[in-house]
């Protein structure tokens, strides 16, 4: 039976640290008039692996037009500067963190997708 990956005993009763991988292209996207999708992603920190979401999901969609929200919950690490500039995201801050639920209750207020 095949294995999820390799496994290394030195990680045996702890979790790894896990590193996103760099996108290889610019990250942007198309703002359209309508929307079909919207697509809302709350964030606390982790700016690196909101970014590599980020690649993943324009690499892999396809022709249906749709919004990306990406609703920051008041991280305190570079998620303003370095995703608050992405060309074509919706960007929603909140000035103290107010959890999981509010952050997506928050982006689907926001939503303009059928």
């Amino acid at each position: 039976m095949p294995t999820a990956g390799p496994q290394s005993v030195s990680t045996i009763g702890r979790t790894p640290a896990l590193k996103p991988g760099i996108p290889k292209e610019p990250i942007s996207f198309t703002v359209h008039k309508q929307v079909e999708v919207s697509i809302v992603i709350p964030v606390y920190n982790q700016a690196d692996f909101t970014r590599a979401c980020l690649a993943a999901v324009q690499q892999n969609s396809g022709e249906i037009p749709y919004e990306v929200i990406v609703v920051d919950d008041a991280s305190t690490d570079a998620t303003p500067k370095v995703i608050g500039r992405i060309p074509g995201i919706v960007f929603l801050r909140a000035e103290e963190n107010a959890g999981f639920i509010a952050a997506c209750n928050r982006g689907a207020a926001a939503a303009r997708g059928t």
